[in-house]
């Protein structure tokens, strides 16, 4: 089975997810890329990185999800020890937020690697 390292593109989580947790427990030192990025959305439908949190020994990144939560990671580039993290999330069984309407918007939301 192929090794991911991330990059799998910008995304948003399941509609059935209220919340994400990812704690990490190796640091930015050990890798060349891996960084999780939150992006902004703007009215015209574009988006831009407004953070890029490096990995850090005990870091937890915390995120409400929603149609609007655009995020990814960076795609490992280099890998000099283990990458560790714990995730954890919190879902319903049913969907909690709405389709996103707009075509681009839709598809890029589902830009995750199966």
């Amino acid at each position: 089975m192929e090794k991911l390292g991330g990059g799998g593109g910008i995304h948003i989580d399941n509609s059935s997810r209220l919340f994400s947790m990812l704690i990490y427990f190796c640091d930015q030192s050990d890798f060349n890329g891996g960084e999780f990025v939150i992006y902004e959305t703007f009215p015209d439908n574009t988006l831009a990185p407004k953070s890029v949190i490096p990995l850090a020994n005990n870091r937890a990144i915390i995120s409400l999800q929603s149609n609007c939560a655009f995020h990814s990671v960076n795609e490992v580039i280099q890998c000099n020890a283990p990458r560790y993290a714990l995730y954890l999330a919190i879902a319903s069984r049913k969907r909690l937020w709405k389709r996103i309407s707009n075509p681009f918007m839709a598809k890029l939301s589902k830009n995750r690697r199966k």
